[in-house]
Parts: C-alpha cells; sequence; structure tokens
C-alpha cells in the first residue's frame, strides 16, 4: 500500500470566517504532515451590465491589502509553519484555484464551504463544490457552523 506523501498545501483565502476556519485545518495537517501551506485568495470580477463595464475600475489597493491580510494570516495561524508567498489570482474562483493547485504541483487543497443549499446555493454558486469536482489533487473541505 502507498503512504501519503503530502508536501505542499493549497488554502484558498477570502477573509470570510469559513476560510479562516479551514486555515487552522491547513495548519493542522501541515504540522502533521510537515507540509508548507500557499495561501491563494482570488480577484473575481465583478459582473456589471454592458453600459458601464468600462466604467467599473477595479480599487488599485485591493491586490495590496489584501496582501498585507494574508501576511498577517501566516503570522497568527502558520506560525513555524513553511510557508510559500501568498499568490493573488485574478478570475473565477473555481478556475482559478484548480489552476493554481495544478500549477504548484499542490498534495492538497483545504478549503473552507458556507454549506449553503437550495436556492442560496444557486444563487452564490459554490466555489468549494467546483474545487472538489476539478481539483487534480485531494481536497478537503471544512462546513462553517455559525
Amino acid at each position: 500500500m502507498a503512504t501519503i506523501a503530502i508536501k505542499s498545501i493549497l488554502a484558498p483565502v477570502d477573509f470570510s470566517d469559513p476560510s479562516i476556519k479551514a486555515l487552522t485545518y491547513a495548519a493542522e495537517m501541515a504540522r502533521l504532515f510537515n507540509a508548507s501551506v500557499l495561501m491563494a485568495y482570488v480577484v473575481e470580477p465583478m459582473p456589471m451590465p454592458a453600459e458601464i463595464s468600462m466604467a467599473g475600475v477595479l480599487d488599485p489597493d485591493l491586490e495590496e491589502r489584501a496582501l498585507e491580510r494574508l501576511r498577517a494570516l501566516g503570522d497568527s495561524h502558520l506560525e513555524g509553519i513553511e510557508q510559500d508567498h501568498p499568490v493573488i489570482l485574478h478570475g473565477h474562483a473555481g478556475t482559478e484555484l484548480v489552476k493554481c493547485a495544478a500549477t504548484q504541483a499542490s498534495d492538497l487543497i483545504v478549503i473552507g464551504t458556507h454549506g449553503y443549499s437550495g436556492l442560496m446555493h444557486m444563487l452564490l454558486g459554490s466555489t468549494a463544490e467546483y474545487v472538489v469536482r476539478c481539483a487534480p489533487c485531494p481536497v478537503f473541505t471544512v462546513r462553517y457552523e455559525s
């Protein structure tokens, strides 16, 4: 029987409570497997009517603020764990996270989920569900209970 080798964990963070809870799990798994953690934040395009789509301007400081917050989370949640430099991705969150996992040769993705169902799931979609279906590696989902 083959042994499980987890050396690189991708931890998507959108700064929501579910993603912070998942980061806590990623940290514990990294300690257990002596793995590194890569935090990723995705900047998703904002849907706009065609008439004003050219007027939509991305917050120029968004990426820098996100990196600062990721570094702070690394300091508070990943102390003593090897951390890769956090990454900022652009596009559909699920698609970008799957590509990132493939590019970085991640052995595991630890992702939070709100646990929505029914209409809320249809309206908001599910990044975690997409990642589970399409990821090139195992995915550990952490459901958030408020």
